[in-house]
């Protein structure tokens, strides 16, 4: 009897563990991302704003959770999922929910579990573990109030419904998968000054959009771009690994048109439209950096510790 005992004691790390629920979710998420567009009441098509912000919950946040674990704890595959990871699965489906929803009340309170899971993961994360790390645990609850904001139909200080809508997507790919990169990448004293120019980018455009001061919010946008375009070059020129070579290259190419479609905006000559930046600067941030960038970065670090 005491020698089953053992045994199931033995098991029960194994059954659940961070690195296998991650993984399961990210790869039911991409699923599930991949059909929504199929939906009979998605409100638009494959790379749409819509759809690439659901990309995150769904696929993208399940490898930050596990990146994020490894950062904090190395070695933490064997350790059952943190609060956030638990939660996490079920808030993408709801936030998936609410865009089968119209703007209102009911949408907004799918999108709330997202909410949730995000400060959840600020209060159970550690602040002591790099200015990067900290800028992803805050950013990430800030994506989901800005996605309420969205599906209740509000728009603040006078925004748009897109611009609300790009806010909570900027928070969730800028603002938490590019955060986790930075912080597996930037492990140099050196490098001090561009992990706080990644983190101080957004904050700066968000102030620049809600206070209407387009010369701060320009500040911001080239700020974010031009440290991710050097964030971008370091990743291509020091990883070893393909897959993070490839992360940069995705990075510099996204940030690239980016900039084009900024300097167009300056100019007041718009040289690409919102949604060809959907289907060429989002794209490109989704499926290349942040897709290859976590799992690039989540290999590394499992394999030098017990899976």
């Amino acid at each position: 009897m005491t020698q089953i005992t053992m045994t199931m004691e033995t098991l029960k790390p194994v059954a659940i563990n961070r690195r296998r629920w991650g993984l399961a979710s990210a790869a039911w998420g991409a699923a599930l991302w991949l059909g929504a567009p199929l939906m009979g009441s998605w409100p638009s098509g494959f790379g749409s704003i819509e759809h690439l912000l659901c990309f995150m919950p769904l696929v993208g946040a399940p490898l930050g959770l596990l990146l994020h674990a490894r950062l904090v704890e190395p070695g933490s595959a064997m350790r059952a999922p943190r609060p956030a990871q638990l939660l996490q699965p079920f808030a993408a489906m709801a936030v998936l929910a609410s865009f089968a929803l119209a703007q209102g009340p009911a949408a907004a309170a799918f999108a709330g579990l997202w909410v949730a899971t995000g400060l959840t993961f600020a209060i159970t994360g550690s602040f002591r573990s790099g200015l990067n790390v900290a800028a992803a645990q805050i950013f990430m609850p800030i994506a989901g109030l800005w996605l309420i904001v969205s599906r209740l139909g509000v728009q603040p200080a006078g925004l748009t419904d897109e611009r609300v809508l790009l806010a909570a997507l900027h928070f969730q790919f800028s603002g938490f998968g590019l955060q986790l990169v930075a912080a597996a990448t930037l492990t140099r004293a050196s490098q001090r000054w561009l992990r706080i120019a990644l983190a101080a980018g957004l904050p700066l455009i968000a102030v620049g959009n809600m206070a209407a001061l387009p010369p701060l919010r320009t500040l911001g946008v080239f700020t974010v771009i031009v440290a991710a375009m050097v964030l971008a070059t370091v990743l291509m020129v020091s990883s070893r690994a393909m897959v993070l070579k490839l992360a940069g290259l995705s990075l510099f190419a996204a940030m690239a048109v980016a900039l084009v479609y900024a300097v167009g905006k300056i100019a007041g000559v718009p040289l690409l439209d919102p949604s060809t930046m959907a289907a060429t600067h989002g794209m490109l941030n989704a499926l290349g950096f942040t897709t290859l960038g976590l799992v690039g970065h989540l290999r590394e670090r499992c394999a030098s510790a017990p899976a």
